[in-house]
């Protein structure tokens, strides 16, 4: 009887818990874990241009708990030069339930795609964002100059024959209802750097991180793949046209409304993340360039806010194939998010207390797991990690709720 009576305790107590608590600790501990596919494949953006693959996601959240996700939707296949539209779709119920998908932009031919929010110090209000690189050979050859004016505000004229990238942003200021469209302000793209490289092309890639210390607090931190070449080509149809590459990242001291180039890192590696260790010290992760044949990641740091760069250092405890991670800090940790096997499978979320010189983590998915992002759900205990399925997504795109106890209680070895 005083058994039954305990168990009985037992369940009453359970129960008006889950009654009586309110947002996230309604969640029950399976809805925490499980991923769910937010973004599927083979739908239509328009009749005749179905989406063949979702990918490259690249989630932020902002102060009242919603989360916004934004990916790559591949026209006609799942292929990198192919046309695209920038997918997004938000959560009001931290990553339970998601909105309908939407397209944000007309077909184009984009990279990498990075998003981040800062709010306004004077009325608090927030300004979401998502930026990438267009590629404006393919988007002129898509559009005339009315078509360029009214659904980009790009102005034809303002671009040379050899100029291959157009950096460009979208912003909402009404929680993800609308949103602004227009072309970066930058002095880098198309230009010569000190060194006497041109730079024909520079794409931000998954997380911006900001600097929280020192003379330069505030400042947005975006990494990316950057492409030169000793002198521009007469008439470049496409970024592939220049091979040489290499890792950088851009960086804006007033809030992304304009941005500058930050210095090149050594040959080696391409798609990159950076983020701040302390004051003017940072660091950089990044995937190895085809040349390369390891796997592990490189590691390169800077003392100097990012002007140079020190020389590649392989990270032997952050083992990845050939294929983008995202570098994410939070209260002075670090985390990298990354398949660990060249199928691109088995999600790893690395975890680094030290200033990226070991790596810990916990295999999160075991399934196909390719280009992601990582991001903490403000003023909660929890993250986000989003995650395209299959090579280029096309088996669409899922994200996954982890609480912090989970990734730090204990660490799992990734092989």
């Amino acid at each position: 009887m005083l058994r039954v009576n305990r168990r009985y305790i037992s369940i009453c107590v359970l129960f008006c818990g889950l009654i009586c608590s309110n947002g996230l600790a309604q969640i029950s501990s399976k809805n925490r874990t499980r991923s769910v596919r937010v973004f599927k494949t083979n739908f239509e953006y328009e009749k005749g241009k179905p989406i063949k693959g979702t990918f490259q996601p690249t989630i932020t959240s902002t102060g009242n708990g919603t989360i916004h996700l934004f990916a790559q939707g591949r026209l006609y296949n799942s292929h990198d030069n192919t046309d695209k539209v920038l997918l997004y779709t938000k959560s009001l119920d931290y990553g339970n339930t998601w909105s309908e998908t939407e397209f944000l932009t007309p077909p184009g031919s984009f990279w990498g795609i990075a998003s981040y929010v800062v709010e306004d110090t004077v009325t608090g209000k927030e300004y979401i964002n998502v930026i990438f690189a267009y590629s404006k050979v393919k988007l002129f050859e898509l559009y005339d100059e009315l078509e360029l004016e009214s659904k980009f505000n790009i102005n034809r004229a303002s671009y040379s024959d050899t100029q291959t990238t157009i950096l460009y942003q979208l912003t909402s200021i009404d929680n993800g209802t609308t949103w602004d469209r227009r072309v970066l302000k930058e002095n880098f793209l198309s230009k010569y750097d000190q060194e006497g490289r041109y730079i024909s092309f520079f794409t931000p890639v998954g997380q911006i991180n900001t600097v929280k210390s020192g003379p330069d607090r505030g400042r947005l931190l975006a990494g990316g793949a950057i492409k030169f070449a000793d002198e521009p080509l007469p008439d470049p149809q496409d970024i592939y046209d220049y091979n040489r590459t290499s890792s950088s990242f851009i960086y804006s001291d007033d809030q992304g409304e304009s941005w500058q180039l930050g210095g090149i890192a050594p040959i080696g590696g391409n798609e990159a993340s950076v983020a701040e260790v302390s004051g003017d010290t940072l660091i950089m992760i990044r995937r190895r360039n085809k040349d390369y044949p390891e796997t592990n990641r490189i590691l390169n740091r800077s003392y100097d806010a990012g002007v140079s760069w020190t020389q590649n250092i392989s990270i032997e405890s952050l083992p990845s194939p050939k294929c983008l991670g995202i570098l994410y800090e939070d209260d002075g940790v670090f985390f990298y998010s990354t398949p660990v096997k060249k199928q691109r499978i088995r999600g790893w979320l690395a975890v680094s207390f030290d200033k990226g010189e070991s790596w810990g983590g916990k295999i999160v998915y075991r399934g196909l797991f390719s280009y992601s992002d990582f991001e903490r759900v403000k003023g909660t205990e929890y993250y986000i990690v989003a995650f395209a399925r299959l090579h280029h997504g096309e088996f669409g795109l899922s994200v996954k709720r982890i609480h912090k106890d989970h990734l730090f209680d204990s660490h799992e070895q990734c092989d």
